[in-house]
């Protein structure tokens, strides 16, 4: 050829490729957004399994919690059981001056009142028992422990001089619950 160069067979292979790629890009443009969109949600729902996986890893230890709060919080550690109110009523203050007592502190007061009800009744307790700081503590602790459950209310601790030396005086209210109903 004279006077004009020749394509070279590279560049024209080159030009052609690209040319022929252009329709084959604006095709594969959706389905590349497509893909990107697929690929998003795969991601989201692996960590969402990922997340599922470990709250069943933690099922068992769940299943115990729960099964030792059913134990802790049946009917049968929350009611006393009897016909007669003030039978329970009685049975409630001797637990609770015996457990006073145990603990190394001395009953002042111990006056209970049942409130009218059908078969179920709260009955308030109130205590007031003097001791030192160590015995004081100990009553608290093993009044919670007594079952079924009395539910500690109202706690004041307050000072006392005594000739003996210094000692405290625990005023509490206690709620215990009384089940009547028929067995």
């Amino acid at each position: 050829m004279i006077g004009k160069k020749a394509v070279r067979p590279p560049f024209a292979l080159l030009l052609t490729l690209s040319l022929l790629a252009i329709p084959a890009i604006l095709i594969a443009s959706p389905f590349t957004d497509r893909l990107a969109d697929d690929l998003g949600r795969w991601m989201s729902r692996k960590s969402q399994l990922e997340a599922a996986k470990e709250v069943l890893a933690q099922r068992p230890a769940l299943e115990k919690l729960a099964v030792g709060l059913e134990r802790d919080l049946d009917e049968g550690s929350l009611f006393y059981r009897g016909s007669d109110v003030a039978a329970i009523q009685n049975a409630v203050q001797s637990s609770i001056r015996a457990t006073v007592q145990s603990a190394g502190a001395t009953v002042r007061l111990l006056d209970a009142r049942s409130e009218p009800g059908e078969s179920r009744r709260r009955l308030t307790i109130k205590l007031t028992a003097e001791g030192g700081n160590e015995s004081l503590n100990m009553v608290i602790a093993r009044l919670e422990a007594v079952r079924p459950r009395l539910l500690l209310r109202d706690l004041h601790l307050h000072g006392t001089e005594a000739a003996a030396g210094t000692g405290m005086t625990l005023d509490l209210e206690i709620d215990a619950y009384a089940d009547l109903s028929p067995s």
